[in-house]
């Protein structure tokens, strides 16, 4: 139940971040999520809609996190999350990552994800591919 719990534990937390006015009090303040945003981006305008009433008039909740979170690929390595974590958050703010040890990334999957990127920023997730494409090599060569 951990490796599930995780996930929706980190999202709360940043919502509680953003609610706390904590993010609005630092707004240089940048978080770095995992798992393609532990959530986050698929109730992003759930979010926004449900927790209005809760949040600083300036900022939804929505353009709260979009401002000063970015996210991580760590463990999830499928096109449907990526497409929905690129498209919400944009290319410039998903990072490129591998959860090792509890799970890995082929030569395969990251031809796949870089193959899913907006050709207009293909440049720039081409070299995040090929960075993390070498780190895969490294990594899984024999010493």
């Amino acid at each position: 139940m951990a490796a599930w719990g995780w996930h929706s534990e980190v999202a709360i937390h940043v919502l509680r971040l953003v609610l706390s006015g904590a993010l609005d009090r630092h707004p240089k303040l940048k978080l770095i999520i995992g798992h393609m945003g532990e959530g986050l981006a698929a109730m992003l305008v759930r979010s926004d809609k449900v927790l209005a009433d809760d949040v600083n008039p300036t900022r939804s909740v929505g353009q709260t996190i979009l401002d000063q979170v970015s996210i991580t690929t760590s463990g999830l390595f499928t096109l449907p999350p990526f497409a929905v974590a690129v498209a919400v958050f944009g290319v410039d703010h998903v990072l490129f990552s591998i959860d090792y040890p509890y799970s890995t990334i082929g030569r395969a999957g990251i031809s796949s994800m870089r193959s899913s990127c907006p050709p207009r920023n293909l440049k720039n997730c081409a070299r995040e591919c090929r960075s993390v494409a070498q780190a895969v090599v490294r990594t899984s060569s024999p010493s």
